[in-house]
């Protein structure tokens, strides 16, 4: 399928129709799948990383255990490593999806950097072991905008609530891991180790799971730091574009204009989305009724200011 590049219609046309064509539906439900698989090693990190954290507990009442369970501590290290790179590697598959089903429907030319993007066929075998509620209206209202307009507002969307989730799951991992290293020095101060006694009985065993705790707090922290800033850019760039009629054309200048600053914030969305590091699901869907309910609302705010107040009915 190849990106329509040359029309300055409005963006009712362009995503919020095609968005419900099968191809984009396609996209979407194997983008699911390839982003359910990278989240399996995910899973495993961590129960990899809970397993060898246990080790402490059991060495912690168990002094003969104490060397067995620093050993398995230092495996589930390493054992780590190597998850991580596979789960990466999946990561980028699900997000050169995704990158395809934006591209396409915004109307974005695809950089050199994304290739070899997934083919039709690999998209329609992940695709096809998709059996959830089908995705459609993926994108808020952005009917009777030009395109350029239509397209900030989805990737505004994108952005929009991700980040305070990551860094509510930062702080909660953050105490966790505190807690955690609390709880062993309460434990080493009231059976009177010696430092050698806390390294080999608490801290080597409890090596995995603080490792990825410390690389979960630091990435997500990271990564919500930047989309909240990415956000904010695009909030300002549409807060200074004049108003439209609906319907409206764009003159050709200012259309590639905006259309070229659309594709350099998508390739900012896909290396922030280009991460392993990633909420979990239960928060994700604690959180989503709230956060899809916001970004209509808001989504809906923008659209009439960009309309000059003229809201229209789809």
């Amino acid at each position: 399928m190849t990106a329509n590049r040359s029309s300055s219609n409005a963006g009712q046309q362009h995503i919020n129709v095609r968005q419900n064509e099968q191809i984009f539906l396609e996209l979407l439900h194997a983008a699911d799948v390839a982003h359910e698989r990278a989240q399996s090693w995910e899973i495993a990190r961590a129960v990899v990383a809970l397993a060898s954290s246990c080790g402490s507990l059991i060495a912690a009442f168990l002094h003969g255990l104490a060397i067995t369970m620093s050993i398995v501590g230092g495996s589930g290290s390493v054992a780590l490593l190597g998850m991580t790179f596979v789960s990466q590697a999946r990561t980028k598959e699900a997000t050169k999806i995704q990158e395809r089903f934006d591209a396409e429907l915004f109307g974005l030319h695809l950089n050199s950097e994304f290739n070899p993007l997934p083919t039709d066929e690999e998209v329609g075998r992940l695709a096809r072991r998709y059996h959830k509620e089908e995705k459609r209206d993926w994108y808020i209202d952005v009917s009777e905008l030009p395109r350029p307009y239509a397209v900030l507002l989805c990737q505004r969307e994108n952005l929009l609530w991700d980040w305070p989730l990551r860094r509510k799951w930062a702080s909660l991992l953050l105490k966790t891991a505190t807690g955690w290293g609390i709880l062993g020095l309460m434990i080493a101060l009231l059976a009177d180790w010696t430092t050698r006694e806390l390294l080999l009985r608490w801290m080597i065993p409890s090596l995995p799971g603080l490792i990825l705790a410390a690389n979960l707090v630091a990435k997500n922290r990271q990564v919500a730091r930047d989309k909240q800033q990415l956000a904010l850019h695009i909030d300002e760039r549409l807060g200074v574009l004049p108003a439209v009629n609906p319907g409206q054309t764009l003159p050709t200048r200012q259309h590639s204009k905006l259309m070229s600053d659309c594709r350099i914030y998508q390739d900012r969305i896909f290396h922030l989305r280009n991460h392993a590091e990633r909420v979990p699901g239960f928060l994700y869907r604690r959180q989503r009724t709230e956060g899809e309910d916001l970004a209509r609302t808001v989504g809906s705010r923008l659209r009439a200011r960009l309309l000059g107040g003229q809201q229209t009915e789809r």
